[in-house]
């Protein structure tokens, strides 16, 4: 979202392994409510539009816990169709 599509994330997947530890690393964030999340406005001209919704913080985590569509479906859910930009 925030790169506007020029860098694309990747599923996180596991594979369990008997021979070798894993080790997992996690980061958390204490966002601001009041932020917006969409694509950097330094990306954004008129020859790259945004091809994400921008939506209040607050906004994002209530649909991205509430409709139940983790990883790339919220993706989805966030991507500018082509009838919003008046295509």
């Amino acid at each position: 979202i925030f790169s506007n599509g020029v860098y694309h994330s990747i599923e996180h997947k596991v594979t369990c392994n008997k021979e070798r530890e894993r080790i997992t690393v996690t980061f958390n964030l204490s966002p601001n409510f009041e932020a917006e999340v969409g694509p950097s406005l330094s990306l954004i001209n008129a020859e790259n539009p945004p091809l994400f919704r921008r939506v209040g913080m607050e906004e994002y985590f209530k649909q991205f816990f509430t409709l139940k569509i983790y990883g790339k479906k919220y993706l989805d859910y966030m991507r500018i169709q082509p009838s919003e930009n008046g295509d």
